[in-house]
């Protein structure tokens, strides 16, 4: 059989030859693929995308700031929970992801939980405090509500009373 250089591509169009097209068709292909990488962090989950809400705060047991423990507010209809640690101060400021910080709005439970950095070491008393009340492990949460609008909130948990969050 013969090969055929040329080929019509069009009924009235100018002849081209086979090779050339395959050519230009692949790099339409490249660039178009070049495009699409380059537009897909705009489309992606980066960002408050996801409808989250800002939340920050401070966790008090006893009028006292408390240190070193993981806040988790986890949705009442089971979505992804949003996570944050207390600082020397008490304060935490929750993460929905690694890139979005903020917690899905609705109503939460809060627990918190606590992490040995050395074999043998216990909570304090002020942490053992906040974990009889509301530990991860236990399931005994604090139940809030996030509505739509940026919080930063006071948990403040006593000996002898119910805990309350409150905004600020």
């Amino acid at each position: 059989m013969k090969r055929v250089d040329w080929a019509v591509i069009s009924g009235s169009g100018p002849r081209v030859r086979e090779g050339d097209f395959m050519q230009r068709s692949t790099q339409r292909g490249f660039l178009a693929a070049v495009v699409s990488l380059a537009l897909l962090p705009l489309t992606t989950g980066c960002g408050p995308s996801v409808g989250v809400v800002q939340v920050s705060g401070t966790l008090l047991a006893d009028g006292e700031p408390v240190p070193g423990l993981t806040v988790q507010f986890s949705p009442a209809d089971g979505s992804r929970p949003s996570v944050g640690f207390t600082d020397e101060t008490g304060r935490f400021v929750l993460r929905y992801n690694k890139d979005t910080y903020g917690v899905l709005p609705g109503p939460q439970q809060v627990t918190f939980s606590w992490s040995q950095d050395q074999p043998g070491q216990k909570p304090t008393p002020i942490q053992a405090l906040v974990l009889a009340r509301h530990d991860h492990a236990r399931g005994t949460p604090l139940d809030l509500v996030i509505d739509g609008v940026e919080k930063d909130l006071v948990i403040a948990i006593n000996a002898d009373e119910t805990p309350v969050g409150q905004s600020r």
